[in-house]
């Protein structure tokens, strides 16, 4: 069981904080390929889960500006909340800005444990949990051991400055700068706007007995959402746009019936959601999707047949689950965006 207190109502705008962390259990932790849905202030700003919602990632965002030690430990107090809950949490981690210097071991952190901080400050986090957890919970003993198993298992998070920086790693490509500054920022607020249009219904106060419960509350985001996005705004096009034919892909049905080039269509496009849905084969995906976009910029007077055989053979065979018709039809599409 778990009742769902102090969420934001009303349709408070995501922070940009929020919206980074988001971001960060997406595509920044080596652990970010077993994301597959985050799920919007519920348990916390942000909760990442795997398919099965069996596995979880805790995330606490604070932008404030000269946190002090005693404030980290306020901060810390959501989390401490969900470690005492009957819901497991598998990660909790405190996404925060970088602290002032005089309070780590070692500065050059980005990434750490309470290890990390001196002494005399892991004892004002103590106290500044320990205040805000009775102030918020009267009725609960506290007791030291479990403040120090929990302070073992958090993890401190220090946000990048940059916005453009976490929607670049959305799509694994190799050429980062393949759009411009403008394009990731403004990517970022599309995506930070998605997050505030999931904090219109008011969750306060409902009970669950299941994590799986929260995906009846609309208010979850899915990686495969994300990536749809960004591939779409990275061509230019709605790629799953069934009523649009692109231009370039005419002459690969001009001969055929009606019929026939319905279930053309059809075909290719359950092609390309196998293959962007297929966990799997998602790096080979965005491989040959960076293949495509540089032959497409590099030779925008070529037909989207020539562009094809322009892209190494091993490239397309490894995206198995995309035949010959269904790449010249992707390539084709990327076209219609791009030129």
């Amino acid at each position: 069981m778990y009742t769902f207190k102090n969420t934001e109502q009303n349709n408070q705008k995501a922070s940009e904080y929020e919206t980074k962390s988001l971001l960060y259990l997406l595509c920044m932790r080596k652990d970010s390929k077993d994301i597959d849905v985050l799920m919007i202030d519920c348990f916390n700003d942000v909760t990442g889960g795997n398919d099965s919602l069996d596995a979880l990632w805790d995330v606490q965002s604070k932008g404030v500006k000269s946190l002090r030690p005693k404030t980290v430990g306020v901060a810390l107090v959501t989390l401490f909340k969900n470690y005492f809950s009957q819901i497991e949490f598998n990660h909790y981690i405190l996404f925060i800005p970088k602290l002032r210097e005089g309070y780590l071991n070692d500065e050059s952190l980005t990434t750490y444990s309470i290890n990390n901080f001196k002494d005399e400050c892991v004892f004002k986090i103590k106290e500044g949990l320990c205040t805000e957890f009775i102030k918020r919970n009267k009725d609960d003993d506290l007791k030291i051991v479990e403040i120090e198993d929990f302070l073992s298992k958090v993890t401190f998070v220090v946000a990048d400055t940059e916005k453009e920086n976490y929607t670049k790693n959305i799509v694994n490509f190799k050429n980062k700068d393949i759009k411009s500054k403008k394009f990731f920022i403004e990517l970022f607020d599309e995506i930070r706007d998605m997050q505030t249009a999931l904090k219109n219904n008011c969750i306060e106060g409902i009970t669950i007995s299941s994590v799986k419960d929260v995906l009846n509350f609309n208010r979850v985001i899915k990686k495969n959402d994300l990536e749809v996005v960004t591939i779409n705004r990275l061509i230019g096009i709605d790629i799953f746009n069934k009523n649009n034919i692109p231009f370039e892909f005419l002459c690969e049905i001009k001969e055929l019936n009606k019929d026939d080039v319905k279930d053309i269509i059809q075909d290719c496009n359950e092609s390309l959601s196998r293959t962007l849905f297929n966990k799997d084969s998602k790096e080979e995906f965005w491989t040959f999707m960076e293949k495509v976009v540089k032959v497409v910029k590099d030779n925008p007077k070529k037909s989207s047949r020539k562009l094809f055989n322009m892209i190494p053979r091993k490239v397309i065979k490894r995206v198995h689950t995309l035949d010959e018709i269904s790449c010249i039809y992707f390539i084709s599409l990327v076209q219609e965006g791009l030129l």
